[in-house]
This record gives C-alpha cells, structure tokens and sequence, in this order.
C-alpha cells in the first residue's frame, strides 16, 4: 500500500476545496474490490470513498481519514 498523494480538488455540488487522498493498494495483497473498508496506514485509518483505476494488479482508490 502506498499513499500517492494529496491533491485539492474542487466538489461539484459545494464548490469549496477538499483535500484528496489516494492510495495505491496490490491486489494480491487486499483481495476483491470492497467500497467502504477502512485502511490503516502508519497508524492513520482511511476509508475507501471509490476506486479511481483497476490495472489488475494496482488499485488506486481515492479515500478519507
């Protein structure tokens, strides 16, 4: 699992800046693609908001924590 990085973005309904977290998890390591599991990484849990690409062997999921 490695943190990629924080990005600002803007939300379409609120129009504010929200800080974005994304992770880059190993398949083989996380098993089958679950929305709203919570990831603990450096002793910061995160959950998962949604998936943002499928390589089939790297998922990178956009979360918050």
């Amino acid at each position: 699992m490695i943190k990629d990085r924080e990005v600002d973005e803007f939300e379409e309904d609120e129009r504010v800046r929200v800080l974005r977290i994304e992770l880059s998890l190993l398949v083989s390591e996380v098993g089958a693609y679950n929305s709203e599991v919570i990831i603990t990484l450096g002793g910061v849990a995160y959950t998962v908001r949604n998936r943002l690409g499928d390589g089939g062997i790297v998922w990178r999921v956009n979360v918050y924590g």
